[in-house]
């Protein structure tokens, strides 16, 4: 028996390291959308808008060689794509082979953006962002007047309306991105899980559908942010990537092989109850000791300053007082809790990168995780420049754009046809 399951289990073993996702689908398509599947002309135009996405403008017959593709056949669909106001021509620049003159092509970012609301702990973050994920204007922040969803969805509502009714003139809106701290159902949307707002089971899609611009994108914050960091910031062009996220809520999401990874029932990512050595002697909300979220969250390390005497009510006062040896034995804890964590992911996950968001640089002492996860893992790399901070930018205007990318990423895959509405003449 025992050598049945020792099989059984190199087999299991062997099926983990080598099954990755592959790129998927647009979510709506694969919800049954009805507007058809890929058809090689569809396909070869994602094909072109992904690479200027990678790569930024170029001409087209550099575009051609960039996707594998005829110059003709990058012509034409750079043509179609130019009609729908997706890509525009920029000036001319001079040939590398002494010949005439190239015009490349660019995404039209001026044109056509997309709406990120994330619904927060206690505020609705929102705002614009342009094709190339760049946050146009700023991030706007609004105090959450309910918890109830169909009371926040009438406030998200408001607020978007207010972001169409501030759109430059010409510009459209490519759907709405929406995000929430909980366990969310891909490509169903549903909030399945409890969030730091207490939803289980809750069609945030349905509640907006209709009444905000383009088709709505419901996700976890922490895959929505992983999505923008591999597309556009830190994990840039980057296969294999670990994302962790502390702030009020604390999770982690994967990109493999260019992929978000979703787990079975949409779970993975799931590391608040990962045991850690630091035991705080408070019990977690799974009823156990020595959780990471009972040492990592912002929360927590609001209640623990208070346990030791510390007058503090918010994250901010903690900060403010990081000299108070109570309060830098908490925060050394908290790091030497999170590098354990991430010492275990190295080992199993290989990534090529660790990339930390957190409400602020300060939350974070990097030398101190970075100490803590090489003495949990077996490598021996550089972790210098392995697990290293976002560079989204504030935790509001990472919100937005990561948020926006949920329906970014979706439209890349198929822009000729996608729906566009919410214009402003």
């Amino acid at each position: 028996m025992s050598k049945r399951l020792s099989i059984v289990w190199d087999v299991g073993c062997v099926a983990a390291a080598v099954t990755m996702p592959e790129q998927r689908r647009p979510g709506w398509l694969e919800a049954g959308g009805g507007r058809g599947g890929h058809d090689m002309r569809r396909r070869n135009a994602s094909r072109v808008v992904r690479a200027l996405v990678e790569r930024g403008p170029m001409p087209r017959i550099d575009l051609a060689d960039a996707v594998s593709l005829s110059t003709g056949a990058v012509t034409r669909i750079t043509r179609e794509l130019g009609t729908i106001g997706v890509l525009r021509e920029l000036d001319p620049v001079a040939s590398t082979d002494a010949g005439r003159r190239r015009i490349p092509v660019d995404l039209d970012d001026q044109n056509l953006l997309a709406i990120g609301v994330n619904i927060g702990f206690d505020d609705i973050i929102y705002g614009l962002v342009d094709l190339r994920g760049r946050l146009v204007g700023s991030a706007h922040r609004e105090p959450q007047r309910s918890t109830d969803p169909a009371a926040t969805a009438d406030q998200i509502v408001a607020v978007v309306d207010g972001l169409v009714a501030s759109l430059p003139t010409g510009a459209q809106v490519v759907g709405t991105g929406v995000s929430v701290g909980g366990t969310v159902d891909h490509p169903s949307g549903l909030v399945t899980e409890p969030d730091v707002l207490g939803w289980v089971d809750v069609d945030v899609a349905v509640l907006l559908r209709g009444r905000v611009p383009g088709p709505v994108m419901v996700g976890s914050i922490f895959r929505a942010l992983a999505r923008a960091e591999s597309w556009f910031a830190a994990a840039r062009n980057r296969q294999h990537i670990v994302y962790v996220f502390l702030r009020h809520a604390v999770g982690a999401a994967f990109v493999f092989n260019g992929a978000v990874y979703d787990g079975a029932r949409s779970l993975a990512g799931n590391i608040v109850h990962w045991p850690v050595s630091v035991d705080t002697g408070r019990t977690c909300t799974c009823g156990r000791s020595g959780c990471l979220m009972s040492v990592a969250s912002l929360a927590a390390v609001v209640d623990r300053a208070r346990d030791v005497g510390v007058d503090v009510s918010e994250p901010g006062e903690v900060r403010r007082m990081r000299d108070d040896e109570r309060v830098a034995a908490i925060l050394a804890d908290r790091n030497r809790a999170v590098g354990e964590v991430l010492g275990l992911m190295l080992d199993a996950l290989a990534p090529e990168l660790v990339v930390i968001s957190a409400a602020v640089a300060e939350d974070v002492d990097f030398a101190a995780i970075r100490t803590a996860a090489q003495r949990h893992s077996t490598g021996s790399r550089d972790l210098a420049s392995v697990i290293v901070p976002t560079d989204l930018g504030d935790p509001y205007q990472a919100n937005v754009v990561g948020t926006a990318t949920l329906v970014l990423n979706e439209f890349y895959d198929d822009p000729l046809g996608w729906p566009i509405e919410g214009s402003r003449g």
